[in-house]
């Protein structure tokens, strides 16, 4: 049809463009459009007597398919020179963990041995045209500043291959279902059973797309434990410290002030207000001695159990992509962090401060998480390598 040629014609033309407001929105719409479309051109395609072969082959000449699939591989192409370019390979896993977050939320819930557990998964619909027009930034963008540059353009590479990822696999796996229908009615006498037509639901695109192990794992998206709860840290690596300082007795009653005088409390709200009572009651104890937990994806700070248990209370935690930097100072261990809160004395600004029993473990506790962090960024690099490879 027209309308399928138009949109393949927008997709190639556009493959290999550089990043603009106007240019990210349009791809957007190209995408929605391909997915409300699609549905009817797989049920247009099939007729009575339809074969395999034809309707695979009618597919494979379909110029909107044949453009998406060509704009996937141009993106894969242009994220595999800027995850080796100088100056771009450093920072381009974080560019693949953020686009990977906007993308999947927690939007399913499954119950599996009688315990809750969350589901990251991108809504293909989020990106559809009636969500677009209504969203703030689409109607009054805060930026003006329309001039490209790398990091957008790395940001776009990225943002473009993992919808038509996406979308490829959801027509695959649309047409492996119809590839077996077409396998039973073959076997089945009735001309009437031969009519896919009728079978509206077997053209249908899956819109919610649960993330992969490989997508979890680059996006850093696994279920992240609750605060408050406890922690098993036999085989764990572990380092015993005190808090930068104790909270004077107006720092312990603001804090307490400051939840008291919210009207609602979100699960947030509640979980960074029991950390902080635990080193409120820490505290005021002079000084009270944690658990710092270091292993191969976390950092957690805990307050011990009893001394003949083998667990420890999480008052906060953070991935270890989140560190930017770790520096000793004497006995003094501090950390930077991003995307995390304040808690208590531990956390203030991003900032977290440590005070070990000498300058020789302070300096150990520096190398364990250095240790870390550097296996965690190799594997999550040598994770997006297999990604784009198997995205061909």
């Amino acid at each position: 049809s027209q309308f399928e040629g138009a949109i393949g014609h927008f997709f190639k033309r556009n493959s290999n463009e550089s990043w603009t407001k106007d240019g990210s929105l349009a791809f957007d719409l190209g995408v929605s459009l391909s997915i409300s479309l699609f549905s009817s051109l797989l049920q247009s395609y099939t007729e009575e007597g339809t074969t395999v072969d034809r309707l695979e082959n009618r597919v494979s000449s379909s110029p909107l398919y044949d453009a998406i699939l060509a704009t996937k591989r141009d993106s894969i192409l242009q994220c595999e020179i800027l995850s080796k370019a100088a100056g771009m390979s450093e920072v381009f896993p974080d560019f693949v963990e953020m686009e990977i977050k906007s993308l999947y939320k927690e939007t399913a819930r499954t119950v599996e041995n009688e315990n809750e557990r969350f589901v990251m998964s991108c809504n293909l619909e989020g990106v559809n045209a009636t969500s677009l027009k209504n969203a703030q930034e689409t109607l009054m963008p805060l930026d003006t500043e329309d001039d490209s540059n790398d990091v957008k353009d790395a940001k776009f590479s990225i943002h473009r291959l993992l919808l038509l990822r996406l979308f490829s696999d959801v027509v695959k796996e649309t047409l492996d279902r119809l590839f077996t229908e077409f396998s039973v009615l073959a076997s089945t006498s009735s001309p009437d059973s031969r009519k896919l037509v009728d079978y509206n639901d077997l053209f249908t695109l899956r819109k919610i797309c649960p993330a992969s192990e490989d997508i979890i794992t680059i996006g850093a998206l696994q279920e992240k434990p609750t605060v408050g709860t406890d922690l098993d840290i036999r085989d764990k690596t572990i380092f015993h410290f005190s808090p930068s300082l104790a909270l004077s007795e107006n720092q312990r009653k603001q804090a307490s002030l400051v939840f008291s005088q919210r009207s609602i409390m979100t699960d947030d709200d509640r979980r960074r207000q029991l950390a902080d009572t635990i080193l409120i009651h820490a505290s005021s104890k002079t000084v009270g001695e944690m658990i710092l937990v270091v292993d191969s994806e976390a950092i957690y700070v805990l307050k011990p159990g009893p001394k003949s248990s083998n667990y420890g209370t999480i008052l906060c935690h953070t991935h270890l992509r989140n560190i930017l930097a770790v520096a000793p100072d004497g006995q003094w261990l501090h950390i930077a962090m991003r995307n995390v809160r304040d808690v208590g004395v531990l956390i203030q600004k991003g900032n977290m401060a440590l005070r070990f029993d000498s300058d020789e473990l302070c300096q150990s506790v520096k190398r364990s998480i250095d240790e870390c962090r550097s296996e965690s960024k190799s594997f999550v690099s040598s994770s997006i390598s297999k990604l784009l490879l198997s995205s061909r």
